[in-house]
């Protein structure tokens, strides 16, 4: 489905990504910018610091287009760095504060970084260090490294910006939960675009909005999504490092929110925590949530605790400058959220097409999604092969995800083109079977996995986290999915968590549920 070509707001025009902090300041400078319960800083000090930071780069070795990888925990130097990259003309390479040395060291080696800027708590991979010219530590700089703190700035000037709209910014690198991660190369100007698109406009955001953000900065969600959204209104971004229910809603009181974006975990962990009436929550009014599946229900409750006037979900990825799809209850209701992913954000063009063929399939089919437009990714950094893999010749991006659509332009999400067993020569869709498992009252949150089997090749595995104070067996879970789903789709191992393992991006890690139960059958 092609989208209408609207024109463009003068504010959605591309731009770099540092001529958009100018602009932000021009506009907002007495306005509050950033905090992360250490440092607060107006536009104007926002401005005028991430300047500074670009010029004590420059004199300390940086120059435009090099690769500086960033390895911090959520703060407000994590910002400031990323804007001063940015601003220099050299391209960031986030690195993720839960990934392991070795993740860490392949992606300093594969993006080709030359220089790292860490804190104190990172370690760095004795392998790593091979092809670094120059390691800058927030903290306690050991020896050989230079003090972030410490840097000279050398004399005051604007930088000349030397970036332009079509340079790339940013490689944020997948996740690799099956393969080695990919570096994903996205550019100022489809950043600064797709940013107001799918942010500003669908989201109904102004200068009076503050987003609080406990997620990993290093995902583009962090990086772009909330950096980026807010400088373009003027609000205001208050980071905090990691999630707990007790010291999120600390965050909230002190930091008065009018955002919280979170995976649906976090709001289960808060609906459970017994800690909700202990804190003022009062300021937040809508929440943003990846797509479920969700309960009604659920969802309901969540507005009721926090009195709350809505909420939205989000499908995009990473190749795509993150937003595609969202329902939100103030534009589509709440049955839409639960049911749906939405309908499209933006300009780009959406097609849902036979993964055998490619060709268009017809609405109510299943099929796999495919987008086109100014927003899909560069390509793969050094990774020419598996970029030709998800773009065609045509431009066209192939999520690998299963959808279907309706007479009215919602999005149904059907699971992963690869995330099914394949059980007694039968597909089954884990997502499906999640979606069963959560319809069960007593369920707040599910996972299956694949498990080898001598019989069937394959078979279910469900990891299961019931809602406080409810109980279920897995007998009485089987005979529920019984009552929806074919016998064979049916999870045949049933496994009951408190808290379910998490990638470095916030989302449930199936590796290690299926590690974990391939480790119980072979003991």
């Amino acid at each position: 489905m092609a989208r209408d070509a609207a024109p463009l707001h003068p504010d959605a025009a591309p731009s770099t990504l540092g001529a958009l902090l100018r602009r932000a300041a021009a506009r907002h400078g007495d306005a509050p910018a950033l905090s992360d319960g250490r440092r607060r800083l107006t536009y104007a000090q926002y401005d005028a610091e991430v300047d500074r930071l670009a010029r004590a780069l420059l004199r300390a070795g940086v120059r435009p287009r090099e690769h500086v990888a960033l390895w911090m925990r959520n703060c407000v130097e994590w910002v400031l760095t990323e804007m001063a990259v940015f601003r220099l003309g050299a391209v960031l390479v986030p690195l993720s504060p839960r990934g392991t040395s070795e993740e860490a060291a392949y992606i300093l080696a594969q993006s080709d970084s030359r220089t790292l800027v860490l804190d104190e708590a990172m370690q760095i991979p004795p392998a790593a260090r091979e092809g670094l010219q120059r390691v800058i530590r927030l903290g306690a700089a050991r020896k050989g490294e230079m003090s972030f703190e410490a840097l000279p700035a050398g004399p005051h000037a604007d930088l000349e910006e030397t970036a332009g709209v079509d340079d790339t910014a940013i490689i944020i690198y997948t996740s690799g939960s099956t393969a080695a991660p990919k570096g994903v190369m996205l550019g100022h100007g489809q950043i600064t675009r797709n940013l107001y698109e799918v942010r500003v406009i669908p989201e109904e955001l102004t200068s009076a909005d503050r987003v609080l953000y406990v997620l990993p900065m290093c995902h583009i969600m962090g990086a772009l999504n909330s950096v980026v959204g807010m400088m373009h209104v003027g609000g205001c971004l208050a980071l905090r490092e990691g999630f707990s229910p007790q010291a999120t809603l600390e965050a909230i009181e002190a930091e008065r929110p009018t955002w919280f974006y979170g995976v649906t975990a976090m709001f289960v962990d808060l609906m459970r925590s017994g800690l909700l009436g202990r804190h003022d929550t009062s300021s937040l009014r809508r929440f943003t949530l990846f797509p479920g599946p969700f309960k009604r229900e659920f969802l309901a409750e969540l507005l009721s605790a926090f009195r709350a006037e809505g909420l939205n979900t989000r499908y995009g990825l990473t190749e795509t400058t993150n937003g595609l799809t969202s329902a939100a209850t103030w534009r589509d209701g709440l049955d839409k959220v639960v049911e749906s992913i939405g309908r499209p954000l933006g300009s780009m063009e959406f097609q849902i097409v036979d993964p055998a063929t490619r060709h268009e399939v017809a609405a109510g089919e299943d099929g796999e999604l495919r987008v086109r437009g100014f927003a899909v990714m560069q390509g793969y950094y050094r990774n020419e092969a598996e970029t030709r893999k998800v773009i065609d010749p045509e431009g066209w991006f192939y999520t690998g995800d299963l959808m279907c659509r309706d007479e009215a332009g919602y999005f149904y999400f059907k699971g992963r083109i690869k995330d099914a067993l394949k059980t007694l020569g039968n597909n089954v869709s884990c997502l499906e079977v999640e979606a069963v498992l959560q319809s069960h009252p007593a369920v707040a949150s599910a996972a299956l996995v694949g498990i080898p089997d001598e019989r069937a090749s394959e078979v279910g595995a469900a990891f299961v986290q019931l809602r406080a104070g409810m109980r279920a067996s897995g007998a009485e879970l089987a005979e529920h999915c019984r009552r929806s789903l074919a016998g064979y789709k049916v999870p045949r191992h049933f496994r009951f968590v408190e808290t379910f393992p998490l990638s470095t991006s916030g989302k449930i890690h199936k590796p290690a549920l299926r590690e974990r139960i391939l480790s119980e059958t072979v003991s």
